[in-house]
């Protein structure tokens, strides 16, 4: 399972959670970029936090966001991004459903 961050302005941290409670440590991502190797800003395809033979069921992510300086913002955002979900470029999220009936986001 990958997992992808992106523009958490290198503040963290990022945790995942399996459906029995482990914690996993995540990458937390640069500003404008993704949580992969090397940083990106274009949508990634590989690497990002990667746990081999994630365990089936509900998985959970906590994030803590600060500002560079320290601060709490509310004009800033962040994406967060199982690979096994489709997109349609980085904020239009498709959901499966609507790839399986053919439908077309406009």
């Amino acid at each position: 399972m990958n997992l992808y961050n992106y523009d958490m302005e290198l503040q963290g941290p990022v945790t995942y959670i399996s459906p029995d409670g482990v914690e996993y440590n995540g990458t937390v991502s640069g500003s404008s970029v993704w949580n992969t190797t090397p940083p990106i800003s274009t949508l990634p395809s590989g690497n990002g936090d990667v746990i081999a033979n994630p365990q089936s069921g509900w998985w959970a992510a906590k994030f803590s966001v600060r500002h560079e300086d320290g601060k709490n913002h509310n004009s800033n955002q962040f994406i967060f991004w199982p690979n096994d979900l489709p997109f349609d470029g980085v904020r239009n999220l498709v959901p499966p459903s609507a790839i399986a009936s053919g439908a077309t986001l406009i």
